[in-house]
């Protein structure tokens, strides 16, 4: 099913329409059939079954940990998808949907026209959303356009951590997590940093900080989001930022954890450093922080999946590298790979 999204996202829509609904031998009819061996591999999970669900349904979720489906050729005129939330469904209408109508000649919305074959699942689907789409024999120019395109989900083109926020590490005090947030607690276990004691210690949502003669923004949280979690994100200054230091607020989940940071000045050489957080408890209190860490906020407790504190100090560390003053920094480059757990960083400054 990946491959045929694939083709959808490179503009082959009619290929992929081909394989997923297609000509005999080459669709999802030579592969499921009610005969003995009509369920292909091995259906541990229910994986296999599930992509001939997607198949049918004319959706599949082509990219992991975004919140989106490829839209493709249905294979059933009529499909509903019932979500868990109540009352809330997904309906699916395919006029002419069948073995000689493969091809989308034109999709609606809401009664609104789709050119693109994407829609989002939080703003789009997960609502009381009908999509009407309307099938023919021939390949049609629907999604010749711009708007046609899949949107894109690159690492770059970040102008500072704000744009780059990916994961929520911070509830209040008796708060549950929203399994259904994204990238949903600190450790993706449930357990986050309290916000009121982060508070108490001088990192209230919106708020600046000053560590070491640098100025740091704390996240506002306004959308939900409150850190980024490195996975080799490029944040790229709108003005190139001179100064003596580059610094993060951070920690890591089991750390602690290393990765090579890239520093870009703006006559494109490069500097390559080792960026490395502790772990956020210190290993449940076990270890001291790392001569490459200072502790800038301490918290006394954090808050459990179940809401309750548990008795473990949470700290988020500041990590500061040495930069050549003369020349301006215009990018950084955070890891791709770190040596274990997860690293998490809440704010970035140059100066010094």
């Amino acid at each position: 099913m990946l491959p045929s999204s694939l083709l959808a996202r490179r503009g082959a829509r009619r290929r992929c329409a081909r394989i997923v609904n297609g000509n005999p031998g080459e669709n999802i009819a030579a592969v499921f059939s009610d005969g003995p061996g009509g369920l292909p591999g091995n259906d541990d999970l229910d994986a296999v079954s599930s992509w001939y669900v997607w198949a049918a349904l004319g959706a599949y979720p082509a990219i992991p940990s975004v919140g989106g489906l490829a839209l493709h050729s249905p294979v059933f005129p009529k499909a509903v998808v019932r979500w868990a939330e109540g009352t809330k469904q997904l309906v699916i209408n395919a006029s002419g949907a069948g073995p000689d109508s493969r091809y989308i000649q034109s999709a609606l919305l809401n009664g609104a026209a789709l050119d693109a074959p994407w829609a989002w699942l939080q703003g789009d689907l997960r609502k009381v959303a009908r999509l009407d789409v309307a099938m023919g024999g021939e390949p049609s120019k629907r999604g010749a356009s711009a708007a046609g395109k899949l949107p894109s989900f690159g690492l770059e083109g970040f102008t500072g951590i704000a744009d780059a926020l990916n994961n929520t590490g911070v509830g209040a005090n008796g708060s549950r997590p929203d399994l259904a947030a994204e990238g949903y607690a600190f450790d993706g276990s449930g357990w986050r940093y309290s916000r009121e004691a982060l508070a108490a210690a001088g990192a209230a949502p919106g708020a600046q900080l000053a560590f070491n003669g640098l100025t740091f923004v704390w996240p506002d949280g306004k959308l939900g989001l409150d850190n980024m979690v490195v996975q080799g994100q490029a944040i790229t200054f709108p003005t190139p930022l001179r100064g003596r230091s580059l610094s993060l607020l951070g920690s890591a989940t089991n750390g602690p954890s290393t990765g090579k940071l890239i520093a870009t000045y703006v006559d494109g050489t490069q500097a390559a450093v080792d960026l490395t957080f502790d772990d956020w408890t210190l290993n449940g209190g076990s270890r001291q922080p790392g001569a490459y860490n200072t502790v800038a906020l301490p918290t006394p407790t954090r808050v459990q999946m179940d809401g309750s504190a548990d008795n473990l100090s949470a700290k988020v560390f500041q990590w500061t590298q040495a930069i050549d003053p003369t020349r301006a920094v215009k990018s950084v480059t955070f890891p791709y790979q770190v040596s274990s757990g997860r690293q998490h960083v809440f704010a970035m400054a140059v100066g010094g």
